[in-house]
């Protein structure tokens, strides 16, 4: 298990909610990618389907 000291807190809004995640600082990068594409896919889901 990686040593929990060396990460960092970060914060994530995927579809208007917070996530609060500890991460190793080379992955935050990483995180911060993947929640930027959750929320375009999310956004484009929205608009084809508004109900």
């Amino acid at each position: 298990m990686a040593d929990i000291s060396k990460r960092q807190n970060i914060t994530l809004l995927i579809d208007r909610i917070e996530y609060a995640l500890k991460v190793k600082p080379e992955e935050e990068e990483l995180f911060r990618n993947a929640a930027s594409f959750i929320n375009t896919k999310l956004a484009r889901y929205e608009e084809r389907f508004p109900m």
